[in-house]
């Protein structure tokens, strides 16, 4: 009945997929991954990665551990590794990151902020 060998639409494997024709109102938590394709208006605190799709729209704001944003996001983002704004990808809000990756045609609107884990990031290797 259901064919196995079709491969998945999406590039990620995501836990949770809020579908383009999908409209949500309210605060999403999860500890897996997050996909939107579709409009939220809510906040988004995932322990994991959380995907916003070319079609996807979130009014709010993010909280994950990877962030990719394809589509558009009217809020803050907070991630604890990589926030990447892909070339179709629009951010209207401020970013806190380890690491920000905004692809040629990426807009940010906002503050940005590199969180430093890392001593070394901030002073470089210290001699001997």
């Amino acid at each position: 009945m259901f064919s196995t060998s079709k491969k998945n639409v999406y590039q990620d494997d995501a836990n949770t997929i809020i579908g383009e024709s999908t409209t949500i109102e309210g605060n999403i938590a999860s500890d897996e991954s997050i996909r939107v394709d579709g409009d939220l208006t809510g906040n988004i605190d995932c322990k994991s990665d959380v995907t916003i799709g070319e079609l996807g729209h979130v009014t709010g704001n993010i909280n994950g551990s990877n962030v990719i944003v394809s589509g558009k996001v009217e809020g803050n983002i907070e991630s604890s590794a990589l926030t990447k704004v892909t070339e179709t990808g629009k951010v209207l809000g401020d970013i806190e990151t380890i690491n920000l990756v905004v692809e040629d045609g990426g807009i940010v609107n906002g503050n940005c902020a590199m969180k430093v884990n890392d001593v070394k990031r901030i002073i470089g290797p210290i001699e001997e």
